[in-house]
């Protein structure tokens, strides 16, 4: 059976989530608490950004802007 390709493989790239993931990333990450951060679009067109945190445990937890 061949595998289809999933239709977000062929989705032109939103610069803007881009920009604003990398935004968030410069100004709220610091050192190896914030390992990743991100950007989504919500369906009335805000951009929503998070990192990630270590919590005080060891464990990952979010931390939303």
């Amino acid at each position: 059976m061949a595998m289809q390709p999933h239709p977000a493989d062929h989705a032109p790239v939103d610069q803007e989530l881009v920009e604003a993931a990398a935004q968030v990333a410069h100004t709220r990450c610091r050192g190896d608490n914030h390992t990743m951060a991100a950007a989504a679009r919500a369906r009335d067109g805000r951009i929503i950004t998070a990192v990630n945190a270590y919590h005080f445990t060891g464990g990952p937890a979010r931390s939303w802007s």
